[in-house]
């Protein structure tokens, strides 16, 4: 066996060239030329779009072709080269996806070379295709897109004759990997002529972590699923699944220890062992059996597709088990890192701000070079008073005094080129106050264009994702070393450089992903609430002045606070009155069932009464705010309960 080459990370056409120079010569070469590529792409396509090209440009082009050329080199050499995956962080509005559809036709063209697109949404696939083709020189459809019920859905094998295939993120990340149900499949949509594909681009970031979780409404609502089969008619094994879960149920918060902890995330040492051991005294089985009773096959079978998440009990036995803790909330937690079989490149605009990619193995964040300025751009930030997450904000559209972060009758009425992004579950309340405003939501801009012509943004709310997201990348990176209380605070900079890629795509959604001028992004305007976190601010605009240079960033003289309209009060309706009028204010912790036996109340009124004074959607209820004035607020701990602060 040769030794492993191990490519720079700054690889330039020069230093391949070099490379293939030192190998066999059984070792095919390198398939496109990525400068002449590049400057073809500026002028068939690029300028052919009515854009302005320059000498940066190209050359971050350039850069972009030999990272694919790299990849396929990897591929079709691995027995020299090391597994490698390529991060690109070709900013938004760079003509990266249409780089990628020219050097595919071009990778088709030479007839004996196959590529694999994965891209986020099936009309992406679809119109891939369609350039492709009409950039191909071949007389011949080169390119398709594949998906659940495209042209070659039930006859995959005859993709095998097409150089480019083009499918879902969905699709590569439900089959790719080894263990997945349908990898057989993906094998076969790998394949070209008698080999494989050996160049896979990722459009826009993919989710290679799967986030699994363990919790006892899980457990109690698969047990529910196979009651009826189990007692109807009895299939063989079916009973030890079923016993299995009960106990699972029954002992969820002890199964590995007998009190619960104060941290949020708790390491369980030796889940494996611990569980094992109560199993085989409970079940009376072996450990073999307890491996396979887990994987709950009986039960998949019985009851079919109703739970799909049945899979991840198995996950208990994990060495990297952990218990979560989110208010009175527990959970058994664990991930897994679904690593690719090959090299591939993966195109995301905000991978240098995302410092997960800086810790996972066998990857590179390529370095390109600068093409424009961003100094016609102003950003406004706006220093909010209370909290900016998903919990503080929504259903806050009104508050005691008239008053809050809720910038609706005066922050959001700007100009009339502008887009809100913010929580999906504020957009209806949003919307109520203005009907025009063009409003998106988080998790649902990635790689969209919708907006490429406003010159006025706002972001509106912190994209916060649960701790254990950020963890999990931590965890994948570090292993068990992860829970060490020494590398706490690198879960914290995972979390904040998380959230500042996210703030800078949503910029990038708006015209200044647009080139004017030779090399400036055009004029825009964004309004930035940012929390008073200083670490998460500093970290936020930092990475906004390195990822958009020259751009202008002011702090808006005002604090963020808005003033609303007496008629949109909420009134007292049903009993609301009735209950709050009978509750013993001299208590600090009231049953609030108590309270429904004094006032009688129906089913129908203590379901309302419940959410009103629970759910944080009905922050703007009457119960909610008078119970906030007495100084009560509504807590889950078994039963609901009124607690005094």
């Amino acid at each position: 066996m040769e030794k492993r080459l191990s490519m720079r990370q700054e690889l330039n056409r020069e230093d391949i060239e070099r490379i293939i120079e030192s190998l066999p010569l059984t070792i095919p070469h390198t398939p496109i030329e990525a400068r002449k590529l590049a400057e073809r792409f500026s002028t068939e396509v690029w300028e052919d779009y009515g854009n302005n090209s320059s000498e940066a440009l190209i050359n971050l082009w350039t850069k972009l072709f030999e990272s694919f050329n790299e990849v396929w080199l990897r591929n079709q050499s691995r027995e020299i080269f090391d597994k490698k995956n390529l991060v690109v962080p070709a900013p938004t509005g760079s003509g990266k996806t249409l780089c990628m559809r020219f050097y595919a036709a071009a990778l088709a063209d030479t007839q004996d070379k196959g590529m694999v697109i994965i891209t986020k949404l099936i009309s992406e696939a679809q119109e891939a295709a369609k350039h492709i083709n009409e950039w191909s020189e071949s007389e011949d459809r080169v390119a398709v897109a594949y998906y659940s019920d495209s042209t070659f859905t039930h006859i995959e094998g005859a993709l095998k004759d097409y150089p480019v295939l083009i499918i879902t993120h969905e699709n590569f990340i439900r089959n790719h990997h080894s263990s997945s149900s349908n990898h057989s499949k993906y094998k076969q949509l790998m394949q070209f002529k008698n080999g494989t594909r050996t160049c896979v681009v990722v459009d826009e970031s993919i989710e290679l972590i799967q986030h699994i979780s363990i919790n006892k409404d899980l457990i109690d609502n698969i047990s529910k699923d196979i009651q009826m089969p189990y007692q109807n008619k009895p299939i063989k094994g079916l009973e030890d699944e079923y016993k299995l879960l009960s106990f699972l149920s029954g002992n969820y918060e002890t199964l590995f220890i007998s009190q619960l902890p104060s941290n949020t995330i708790t390491h369980i040492d030796d889940a494996k062992k611990i569980l094992i051991a109560k199993l085989e005294q409970e079940l009376g089985v072996s450990e073999k059996e307890i491996v396979e009773l887990l994987k709950f096959k009986k039960t998949i079978k019985s009851i079919r597709d109703k739970n799909s998440a049945i899979g991840d009990i198995k996950y208990l036995l994990a060495d990297g088990l952990y218990l979560y803790k989110s208010g009175t909330k527990i959970e058994y937690r664990t991930s897994t890192l679904e690593v690719p079989s090959q090299s591939m490149v993966v195109l995301d605009a905000t991978a240098n701000v995302n410092k997960a990619y800086s810790y996972y193995k066998d990857t590179e964040v390529i370095n390109l070079p600068r093409f424009k300025s961003y100094e016609n751009v102003t950003i406004r930030t706006h220093i909010a008073q209370s909290g900016l997450g998903q919990d503080t904000l929504v259903g806050e559209i009104l508050s005691e005094d008239k008053t809050n972060t809720q910038a609706i009758n005066i922050f959001f009425m700007s100009t009339e080129n502008c887009a809100v992004f913010t929580f999906k579950d504020l957009k209806s309340d949003i919307l109520e106050v203005l009907p025009d405003l063009e409003l998106d939501h988080y998790g649902n801009l990635t790689g969209v264009n919708n907006y490429k012509d406003k010159e006025h943004i706002i972001i509106y709310g912190m994209h916060y994702k649960p701790l254990s997201v950020y963890f999990d990348e931590q965890y994948q990176a570090l292993g068990l070393e992860a829970f060490s209380s020494i590398n706490k605070e690198k879960t914290k900079e995972i979390k904040y450089y998380g959230i500042a890629a996210d703030i800078i795509q949503m910029i990038n959604r708006g015209s200044c992903r647009g080139i004017i001028d030779g090399n400036k992004a055009p004029p825009m305007t964004v309004d930035l609430p940012l929390p008073n976190n200083k670490p998460l601010r500093k970290i936020i605009l930092s990475q906004i002045t390195i990822e958009m240079p020259e751009v202008n960033i002011i702090e808006a003289t005002e604090p963020l606070k808005v003033k609303y309209d007496d008629i949109k009060t909420k009134k007292a309706v049903g009993k609301d009155t009735l209950f709050i009028d009978n509750i013993d204010i001299s208590k600090d912790r009231i049953k609030v069932s108590n309270v429904f036996i004094t006032i009688v109340a129906t089913k129908k009124d203590k379901e309302r009464i419940i959410r009103d004074i629970g759910n944080p959607k009905y922050r703007d209820s009457y119960l909610y705010l008078t119970l906030k004035n007495m100084n009560y607020s509504a807590i889950k701990d078994g039963h609901w309960y009124l607690v005094k602060s």
